[in-house]
């Protein structure tokens, strides 16, 4: 109910603002996506991501509403509001941007809208696009997915291949479930180039970003409050803690950060394969700059895609901070052991159907098993080696 009340009200506002703008919003377009899943681990003693032992169907359901319409022969404006279990269906405005067509090459996009980061970045959220019921965590882990600012596309064909460059510069500023994500600036670019049967993309950006170190949980506890971004206190016993200068060299706070990806996808008559790599990297802090990739196996049976995934992801525990530290100052093991349990390297294997029921429809179900290099049982972020057993209905209109 609190769904339905929450879009009610932002169909109302559009409403109102569609009646007032009639001259030029005659063409009004909506469409919609949503996606419902249960998922559990069917262990009574482990955990894995969003689920535990008990079904739930919360965490990875959405719906989402598109209104689209042409303000004039070139130009036309994009509202999309989503609303996610795991912000308990509160609906937001995700995307509010104009696109200006200049030619048949070029068009230029200005507001908020999703980063065209990796190759599914953009249609992440409709999973009626994509084979997997989620796609590979070991890819798409951003703490952020849309950005504030312009994006400049250039379509075109390069002999016998498509060609699709996209170069965007923008900001973000947004409080996140983590804590508070400040992208002071990110530029960069993807580039998609498909010619029949085979298809890749590649990406690469900049940016200075603050984000919260929610995958070094242990080393909050470490730092002086006045230092952590949105000053989450951390529970349990007092403990030594680093000074200012060794905790601004843990906070990812300020500093530049470089992310790149290539995808490669090939289709055949009854399999397509498909597979991503990507590097991640924030400078003069504890992240762990990890890379990852996966590799994804499907065959077209009628209206049955059986798949299989196997994914990677590696990091790279920052060590270099503990030289900070006087050897004798007794929080530095503290540290030491804090810093090596974000090691996170892990591999993922999934095997899944997809079935479309109809036109709109489509049904998923899919076991996942991550196996961890080192095992952690952590009180906030637990690693353990668990499955997950996964079910959804995906749809669009």
């Amino acid at each position: 109910m609190r769904l339905i009340a929450n879009f009610t009200r932002y169909l109302t506002v559009l409403s109102l603002f569609t009646v007032s703008t009639y001259g030029f919003c005659q063409d009004l377009k909506i469409s919609g996506f949503g996606t419902v899943t249960m998922g559990s681990t069917l262990e009574s003693d482990k955990s894995l991501g969003f689920y535990n032992d008990d079904v739930q169907f919360k965490p990875e359901s959405l719906a989402g509403i598109q209104f689209y319409s042409d303000i004039s022969n070139n130009t036309s404006a994009t509202i999309q509001l989503t609303a996610r279990g795991q912000n308990d269906f509160d609906a937001e405005i995700e995307w509010l941007y104009l696109t200006h067509i200049i030619n048949r090459n070029w068009s230029v996009k200005v507001g908020k809208f999703r980063t065209p980061f990796y190759n599914f970045s953009e249609s992440l959220d409709i999973g009626y696009s994509y084979h997997w019921i989620r796609p590979p965590q070991s890819v798409y882990i951003p703490l952020f997915n849309n950005m504030e600012g312009v994006n400049a596309m250039y379509r075109s064909v390069i002999g016998e291949v498509d060609s699709d460059l996209q170069m965007f510069y923008g900001t973000l500023h947004e409080q996140t479930p983590g804590g508070p994500v400040d992208i002071d600036f990110m530029a960069g670019f993807s580039w998609s180039l498909q010619k029949d049967w085979f298809s890749m993309r590649t990406s690469y950006f900049k940016s200075k970003v603050t984000i919260p170190p929610v995958f070094a949980g242990n080393v909050l506890a470490l730092l002086p409050t006045e230092s952590i971004p949105g000053s989450q206190a951390m529970p349990g016993p007092a403990l030594p803690t680093v000074s200012m200068d060794v905790a601004n060299a843990i906070i990812p706070q300020g500093d530049s950060a470089t992310n790149a990806g290539i995808a490669l996808k090939a289709e055949f008559d009854d399999w397509m394969v498909l597979g991503e790599y990507t590097i991640n990297k924030v400078e003069d802090s504890v992240f762990t700059n990890p890379t990852g990739y996966y590799v994804s196996f499907v065959y077209f049976l009628g209206d049955f895609q059986p798949h299989f995934t196997y994914e990677n992801f590696d990091t790279d525990p920052q060590f270099n901070i503990l030289k900070l530290i006087d050897n004798n100052d007794p929080v530095k093991p503290l540290l030491e052991k804090a810093i090596g349990e974000t090691d996170e390297d892990k591999k993922t294997y999934t095997l899944g159907v997809k079935y479309n029921l109809n036109s709109g429809t489509v049904l998923k179900l899919d076991y996942s098993y991550t196996d961890y290099k080192t095992e952690l049982l952590d009180p906030i972020r637990p690693r353990v080696d668990a499955g997950v057993f996964s079910a959804s209905v995906s749809f669009v209109f």
